[in-house]
Formats: C-alpha cells, structure tokens, sequence
C-alpha cells in the first residue's frame, strides 16, 4: 500500500524543529484531543491510497507518484516563498511569481478528498471525475473528457496523481492567482497554526482547499511560517479590509480557520496553543462551535 504527501513537506517544516512537529487531532474513540510532541514531517499529512492509486514502472518513463508535485510544483515554490521571506512580494521574479501561483492553484487537486475519486473512475465517467474533483470552473470537464477520451483505457495504468497535476496547471487558474494582489503579514509575537487542509479561501466551499476565482471577493489566505500568512485577492476593498484587520483578532480568525478546515491534524511549533485546539476541536467534533 502506498503513501503519499499530499501537503508540502516545505511548508510543514516551517514549524518543525529538527524536523519533527506538535501535531493535535480529536478522538472520536476517546472523546478527547490527542497530542504529539514528535511528530515527523515525513509522517504527517500522508494517505494510503488502499490499491486505488495505481503506479506505473519505472520503465515507463514516468516520474514516481510521490516526485510528481514535489519536483514539478514544490520545489520551484519552496524557492519563490524564501525569496517572499527575505525580500517581499515585489522581489520575485516572473518565473518564481508563477511558480508560487502553480502552487496556490495545485493545493484542491492533491488531496485525498480529491484524489480518491480519481484512483476509482476508471476513465468511464469524465462528468463525474470532473464534480469530485471540484474543477467544473475554468475548464476543468473539458479537461477530463479530452484526456479520458485520448487515453481511455490507458488510465488503467496511470496513476491519478499525475492526471490531477494536470488538471491542477490550468493555466487559466493559474493566470487568475497571478493576476491577484499579493502580499505577507507578519505577526511577531503571535503563533499561527498549520493544517492537513491549509488553504484557507473565501468564500468557504464543500471542496477541501478550493478556490472560487470567478467570485470577484475570492481571499485566498495561507499560512507559509509560524508568524506569516501569504494573502491574495483581486478586490481593492476586500486587500484594504484585509490590511486594516488588528492583528491579533486577524491571527485568532485565522487560527480558528485553520482549525475548522482540518481534515483531522492541526499542528504547531510548540505546545502554546493546545488549549486553544482542544477547545475548537472539542466544539467542532459536538456541533457546538463554528467560526465566525
């Protein structure tokens, strides 16, 4: 059975210490939050695809399911974010700018939540691969059938990881992330959180680290270090609000946000903020809380 990241392992090290991170989940077994002081990177946001990922060999050509996003998409991404850290947005160049927006606009396609229905389409239904994959914008179902018609049944032996990175480099997406204002805040003295599921756009939709481009308030929010948060946005009023927010009532809306989107972990840089997470994850898992 296979394993795959589906979170860059880049940005998760940002919270690490010698590689390893607090990591926090609700137990639905014990009824209590679950905490772990020594989590590893290398263990964290992972799936097992249970056979339905297939693989292709070695000899095919192909990169491996686990180099497809990491070679393609994080690493050129992993460049573009330290070069935002030590000189602001204005100091990417064109390439890293796009690198960053690849990133942005692969974050829904590499999910588990997005990969399953891939692993088990078969290549017999484009309409239906395209709805769980959470793309019907920007030309997503035209996407599908073209290549399902094109490769059918070659999608036998090709592991959805890749078709879902294609799906995920429209470059119509990606030119719309672009396009956007971008910016960093940083908040000293604050912790922010991570999570299995760390984009965090608005407005809010059922895909898991989805993003509605065509709404022209669409925030795109991401937290890239433990005190920083990546945003973008096209909207004047919704960047100017963004930026008037006090910090700390913006860190504790983004800190819940992140909570809420977890899929099951939310992790930190150290055990600061564990009452914080056992409070939301405890209201979360009775339907008491919801965030604002």
């Amino acid at each position: 059975m296979a394993s795959h990241h589906h979170i860059p392992l880049f940005l998760l090290n940002r919270w690490a210490s010698d590689g390893r991170v607090f990591s926090y989940h609700w137990s639905n077994g014990t009824s209590e939050m679950r905490e772990n002081r020594r989590t590893s990177i290398q263990s964290a946001c992972q799936f097992n695809d249970s056979g339905s990922i297939r693989r292709v060999s070695a000899s095919s050509g192909d990169a491996s399911d686990q180099d497809v996003f990491a070679s393609y998409v994080d690493a050129p991404a992993a460049n573009a974010l330290d070069t935002m850290l030590r000189q602001g947005v204005s100091g990417l160049t064109a390439d890293q700018r796009s690198a960053w927006a690849r990133l942005i606009s692969s974050f829904g396609a590499r999910t588990p939540e997005a990969l399953h229905p891939l692993g088990t389409a078969d290549g017999r239904n484009p309409n239906q691969l395209a709805s769980a994959r959470g793309d019907s914008q920007f030309c997503a179902q035209s996407m599908a059938t073209e290549r399902l018609e094109r490769e059918n049944p070659v999608l036998e032996r090709t592991i959805p990881i890749k078709m879902a990175m294609e799906l995920a480099a429209d470059p119509t997406k990606i030119s719309a992330v672009a396009a956007m204002e971008w910016w960093l805040r940083r908040f000293e003295g604050k912790t922010l959180l991570f999570s299995d599921r760390p984009l965090l756009t608005q407005p809010r939709i059922a895909q898991p680290c989805g993003i509605v481009l065509r709404d022209p308030s669409c925030l795109i929010i991401l937290p890239v270090a433990p005190n920083t948060v990546f945003f973008a946005t096209a909207d004047p009023k919704i960047r100017a609000k963004a930026r008037r927010a006090p910090k700390g009532k913006l860190v504790n809306l983004i800190n819940e946000e992140t909570v809420w989107r977890a899929a099951k972990y939310v992790y930190a840089p150290n055990g600061s903020m564990a009452a914080f997470i056992h409070d939301r994850l405890a209201g979360k898992a009775k339907g008491r809380w919801h965030p604002k």
